[in-house]
């Protein structure tokens, strides 16, 4: 009796090892598995958990057709940069602290100590003050490109609030290294959806930009993957002194 309890005891501490070890590990592996599928694949309502069909399209466009390198170095330059600057004073302030004797070295060393002991949530107002003074708050809503599929349709992420009823059908301008390029955004045609599909409201991965690009290889020679848009809606007058413009609300005169 008591062996078939160990054994039962034994048993279930492995499942619970297996459990955590699948909880912890599968999202990497689905992250994994997601980067060697095409992209409408990954909408699919009947998801694989092998990549059927194979494709290198996506890490094509990391490395090759953006400007992965330059991304790669900037990041390992400010990361590298900051790690090091960080290390550099609290090498010279723990010496401090800890070899030279100075008068309010108690004060300072509970302040440091309070300091990480400090929500860091508690840091998010000044936080947020700081980024509106410095403009990174409340700017224009933008559309970042994703992906290009075959036939040159780009496909984006949003930037700021949108409302999903009104991307679609909408004039925009994608800012690019080499200039300013036009576009507007669609959908599939109504005539073409099903009755289900048309009360709801179109998924972002739904609607794309079209440049009047025929292949994928036409759209990537005039924009690039991570480049930006904007919805195209300069200031007009529609009667009198009346006017209408992108960001008529506390943003005017931005």
């Amino acid at each position: 009796m008591r062996r078939a309890s160990r054994l039962l005891g034994r048993l279930f501490f492995y499942l619970l090892v297996v459990f955590v070890v699948v909880y912890s590990v599968f999202p990497f592996y689905w992250a994994v598995i997601s980067s060697f599928k095409p992209s409408d694949a990954l909408f699919s309502p009947d998801p694989s958990f092998l990549p059927v069909p194979f494709t290198l399209e996506h890490y094509e466009n990391v490395f090759l057709q953006a400007n992965f390198g330059r991304n790669l170095l900037n990041s390992l330059i400010v990361a590298g940069g900051a790690t090091l600057l960080s290390l550099v004073l609290g090498v010279l302030a723990a010496y401090a602290l800890g070899r030279l004797p100075f008068p309010p070295k108690n004060a300072v060393m509970y302040i440091v100590l309070s300091m990480t002991m400090f929500p860091q949530i508690a840091v998010l107002g000044g936080l947020f003050l700081l980024l509106r003074q410095t403009g990174l708050f409340n700017t224009h809503l933008g559309l970042i490109l994703t992906y290009v599929n075959k036939d040159g349709f780009i496909y984006f992420d949003t930037i700021g609030g949108h409302d999903r009823t009104i991307i679609s059908g909408r004039r925009v301008i994608i800012q690019t290294a080499h200039g300013t390029v036009k576009g507007v955004t669609g959908k599939r045609a109504i005539h073409l959806m099903e009755d289900a599909d048309r009360k709801k409201v179109t998924e972002i991965h739904e609607i794309w930009i079209d440049i009047g690009a025929r292949t994928k290889k036409d759209a990537l020679a005039r924009i690039a993957i991570g480049d930006v848009a904007t919805y195209d809606h300069e200031f007009e007058l529609i009667h009198g002194s009346v006017g209408t413009a992108r960001a008529f609300d506390n943003k005017v005169g931005a």
